[in-house]
């Protein structure tokens, strides 16, 4: 009897055993296939995120170029606006000049043209002694003066 009981412990033993190496190569069979799932999955992940990432770089990339156009642009913006600030200013010192010319301009036409005024009353005193006295008593003096007042009188 201690055979049958040896053969049955060891029949027990065995299948157990026998068991316990089907169930073993079956939980290792179902992990090699999930992480052959999950490697497989991942490399695809990690394809995706290095194409976003490289898609990101070259994003980045657009971005700062386009700040540097900004910075440049806004650079030549500002030293426009101070050429024409500086424009202006001289515009404005120009119209000031031409305005304060003006003005002098204006002063001596009027002193011009009373200068007429007053050399046209001479004129005409002179005339009229010239009228009530005989020719012979003008003097070279007058005559020039009075050519003077002709010329003068004329070009205005």
């Amino acid at each position: 009897m201690n055979d049958q009981i040896f053969v049955n412990t060891y029949i027990k033993i065995l299948n157990n055993t026998l068991n316990e190496a089907i169930n073993k190569n079956i939980l290792l069979q179902a992990q090699l296939e999930v992480s052959n799932e999950v490697a497989t999955t991942s490399s695809s992940k990690a394809a995706e995120l290095e194409a976003k990432l490289s898609e990101f770089n070259s994003i980045s990339e657009s971005v700062n170029t386009l700040k540097h156009q900004l910075n440049d642009s806004n650079n030549q913006l500002s030293n426009k606006h101070n050429h024409i600030e500086t424009f202006k200013k001289e515009l404005v010192e120009a119209r000031n000049t031409i305005k304060k010319l003006q003005e002098e301009n204006d002063i001596k036409v009027a002193s011009l043209n009373s200068e007429i005024e007053l050399l046209k009353g001479k004129n005409a005193e002179l005339s009229q002694k010239k009228k009530r006295n005989p020719p012979a008593l003008n003097t070279n003096n007058e005559s020039t003066l009075e050519s003077n007042l002709v010329l003068i009188s004329d070009t205005f």
